[in-house]
């Protein structure tokens, strides 16, 4: 028997079911109470949702629809398509299974499987999802969709990849209206835009620019060439933009690595606006063979190249002579090191300054040194080498005769620390996942919109 329904109507609990075509109907008594068999061409309407399948039951007393074959669900806001439903009428949620697609105007989901909420537009997944929109591709072992507030809470080998950044992490919530993310466990940042990498455990990311990073936090930025690149590492790491440039702020074991300079502090900032580091808490900074250190210390740098550095409180300068492994020596109130291109150009210490300088002779071997204090005190480099040295007032000092003790000579608060200068991480900012299939995990005949519209069949 051929039966053709136009706008049945079955009331349950308030909740209505219009069964407005299928091409057989057969109602039976069962255990769950009165079924109706729809089969063939199978159209519905509820109050959430138009409903069209290949077959489906209506369980009457249950108020349920089980749906089968070539599922279509259109509401005011998505489509959703599927091989199988189970439809509770009365609570308004649906779980759904085979080749599950969810569309609104913006966003395409696959899954294999998935738990739907008309009420709240909320689709939870268990399986692997693969989500594409305007702007790039997200795939995830599992998640949950807000349709409302076009959010997402994705876990599991979670990646993102759009136009300007590719991320990745253990799991990951984003708003996409307010362009924000917050993502958790071995989270990878290649920032394509600005040509930044980012690591952390934990990483929060809006559309200001704001990036906070916890958890062994790293950061790499190239400006330029390669050359170029800036290494930054900290237990937190905060980057803020203003007008396009970038202020970053570091805390807890910084190290931060330039192309001809390193440093440890406390706590960092960077201004790429003035091109300044300040380090503050026992900073250190290296160059070449000298070591600065201080109660605090700026790096000036000029479109990345370092112009000068300056250590204020307990300034202490250590410089190695390579052929003679002595120390030449520099403290004061506050030490100023100027740079020339790559060479250091000249030492500037004011207040309470004090130097050791080594000698050599020409055919460099040591040749006693000489001992100064003054208020102030400037040494003069040429080639990397000392070619005079100035002291302008209040001037103390002696000459020192060659002797094997001058090796262990130490001005107070002598301080020297190679084992703590930091090198070139060999880490690389490498991704651990094969890249996001840009085409979707599988491809179903879906009716156009225009049949939708006719009301002719999928």
């Amino acid at each position: 028997m051929t039966a053709l329904l136009l706008f049945t109507t079955i009331s349950h609990a308030q909740n209505i079911v219009n069964i407005i075509q299928s091409d057989q109907v057969q109602a039976v008594q069962t255990n769950e109470g009165l079924v109706r068999r729809l089969t063939g061409n199978v159209h519905l309407i509820t109050k959430d949702a138009e409903i069209r399948a290949d077959s489906a039951y209506h369980y009457v007393d249950k108020n349920e629809i089980e749906g089968f074959g070539n599922i279509s669900i259109v509401t005011q806001s998505e489509t959703i398509h599927s091989d199988y439903i189970r439809y509770d009428v009365s609570n308004e949620i649906t779980s759904l299974r085979g080749q599950v697609i969810i569309e609104n105007e913006s966003t395409l989901i696959y899954s294999a499987s998935a738990l739907y909420s008309f009420f709240t537009e909320i689709a939870l997944f268990n399986d692997p999802i693969w989500l594409k929109d305007s702007t790039g591709v997200m795939r995830a072992n599992s998640g949950i969709y807000f349709n409302q507030t076009d959010s997402v809470a994705f876990f599991g080998d979670v990646q993102l990849s759009d136009s300007t950044q590719y991320i990745e992490a253990d799991s990951l919530f984003t708003s996409r209206i307010a362009n924000l993310y917050e993502l958790f466990g071995n989270v990878l940042i290649q920032d394509l835009e600005n040509k930044t990498d980012i690591q952390g455990q934990y990483v929060y990311a809006d559309s200001t620019g704001k990036r906070i990073i916890s958890g062994d936090a790293r950061l790499r930025r190239v400006s330029g060439e390669a050359s170029d690149t800036t290494w930054m590492s900290a237990r937190n790491i905060e980057v803020n933009k203003v007008d396009s440039l970038n202020t970053i702020d570091a805390i807890g074991d910084v190290i931060s690595i330039q192309k001809n300079n390193s440093a440890r502090s406390d706590t960092l900032r960077y201004d790429e606006n003035t091109g300044i580091f300040n380090l503050r808490s026992a900073p250190i900074v290296w160059y070449e063979n000298i070591q600065l250190s201080g109660d605090s210390i700026d790096i000036f740098t000029v479109d990345d190249s370092l112009k000068s550095l300056h250590a204020i409180g307990n300034a202490f300068s250590v410089q190695e002579d390579s052929t003679t492994l002595r120390f030449n020596q520099m403290k004061g109130n506050s030490i100023i090191v100027n740079f020339d291109g790559d060479q250091v150009d000249q030492i500037h210490t004011l207040g309470n300054a004090e130097l050791f300088l080594n000698y050599t002779d020409d055919e460099e071997n040591p040749d006693g040194a000489i001992s100064i204090r003054s208020t102030e005190l400037i040494i003069y480099f040429e080639n990397g080498e000392v070619i005079d040295v100035t002291a302008l007032s209040n001037i103390d000092g002696e000459t020192i005769n060659e002797s094997p003790d001058l090796s262990d000579f130490r001005l107070e608060g002598f301080r020297w620390n190679p084992e703590l200068r930091p090198i070139w991480p060999d880490f690389t900012f490498e991704p651990r996942f094969d890249p996001i299939p840009v085409n979707p995990p599988f491809i179903r005949s879906l009716p156009t919109a225009t049949n939708q519209k006719n009301g002719e069949q999928p």
